[in-house]
């Protein structure tokens, strides 16, 4: 394989792009289409969206040993890609929050089916010299998607009165395009195919990734919701009204920060890069704990999207890294993102315990010192 960046990862990139630019223009609006169309409180938001992303952090371990095993892991991903497609606008069509949860359900199902196989092949699709590069040029595309899709929304709302059931049925648009370019232009890799039982898959698994994984466990149990750090904004002095932009501030730095970090993870090494990474999210926590001004703020979120951007694709890239069997890495993609996706329940619960109970600086010293600590152990871990 060359060192260049291959076709299937550019089509995963632009795929990525069109279907975080589809979510997005849906997800930032549910807020205000519960409460003013459906006429639903927080409390049934939260249901929806607890209930969704577990089941999505569920299926990915599934998904990805199923990768293996089928040997189809483009198929998985088209399934995936297509479930969301066809999820996301019918929340267009719903009257009440049960036909939301199960729109939200299905989009979350598709994101749980594809995203380790997805993984997976941008891991099988390119050199390890680049793969870095590969991974972080797909993470700069998804998250462009994010700060993309907002802004369409906030564009179709403007231009249609607020007519909020139709820029849900508009998502379908780019959602139908990114299935459009997978089918065309991602080709399978030829991996063999995995004759093993899940619990023996585990076991061929090598103790190094067990090991990263744990480190990543740990981590993630300090790495609440980023609604948290949004509160405190607000909580420090910035106006409502900007939290939109303060969060996009943090999107665009992490889009444009991926790709030439992940490019840096294959000269550098990864370790070394996820050392820094968590050390500057650990100076991140612990200044929003500190802070006491709404103008810091804008400088702490956008080097927490430089965390994103050291860290995100350069740890699916020492995933695939460690685990060297390609029959192996769906199975461990999918333990991966199962693992960090079902402990950010419990992280994002003891962050809202500790800042009702204890105080509203709290989460932010335990996550800043559990980030530190995290990057410690990195440091002196030893493949």
């Amino acid at each position: 394989m060359s060192e260049k960046i291959p076709a299937n990862v550019k089509a995963f990139a632009w795929a990525s792009f069109l279907r975080d630019v589809s979510s997005e223009m849906v997800y930032p609006l549910l807020p205000g289409f519960f409460s003013a169309v459906l006429r639903t409180g927080a409390t049934f938001l939260g249901i929806t969206e607890g209930i969704a992303e577990a089941t999505a952090s569920a299926l990915k371990g599934l998904s990805g040993y199923w990768s293996d095993r089928v040997r189809k892991r483009k198929g998985l991903v088209l399934v995936g890609y297509s479930i969301s497609a066809l999820a996301t606008p019918l929340i267009g069509f719903a009257n009440h929050w049960w036909v939301v949860l199960s729109a939200r359900f299905g989009d979350r199902v598709g994101k749980g089916i594809r995203t380790a196989p997805r993984d997976a092949l941008i891991a099988d699709s390119v050199n390890e010299k680049v793969r870095g590069k590969a991974f972080g040029l797909h993470r700069a595309a998804d998250t462009a998607g994010a700060v993309v899709g907002p802004l369409v929304a906030w564009g179709l709302m403007w231009l249609t009165g607020n007519n909020y059931r139709l820029v849900f049925w508009l998502s379908f648009m780019p959602g139908a395009l990114c299935v459009l370019i997978l089918a065309l232009f991602v080709k399978e890799t030829g991996i063999l195919r995995l004759k093993k039982s899940l619990r023996a898959s585990f076991r061929e698994l090598p103790v190094a990734f067990f090991t990263f994984l744990g480190i990543m466990g740990f981590f993630s149990l300090g790495n609440s919701s980023n609604t948290f750090l949004l509160l405190k904004a607000q909580a420090n002095g910035v106006a409502p009204a900007l939290v939109p932009a303060l969060y996009a501030l943090f999107n665009i730095v992490y889009a444009v920060t991926a790709y030439p970090l992940g490019a840096l993870s294959d000269r550098l090494g990864r370790k070394r890069l996820l050392v820094i990474g968590f050390f500057i999210y650990g100076v991140v926590y612990l200044l929003a704990a500190l802070v006491g001004v709404s103008w810091a703020w804008w400088l702490i979120m956008p080097f927490y999207g430089l965390f994103y951007g050291a860290t995100d694709g350069t740890e699916r890239a020492m995933v695939a890294d460690i685990v060297k069997d390609e029959r192996l890495r769906g199975t461990a993609y999918g333990l991966y993102h199962m693992t960090v996706g079902l402990l950010l329940l419990p992280a994002s619960l003891l962050a809202g315990f500790l800042w009702d109970k204890v105080s509203p600086q709290a989460p932010f010293f335990i996550g800043g010192a559990v980030g530190v600590s995290a990057g410690i152990m990195l440091a002196f871990w030893r493949r």
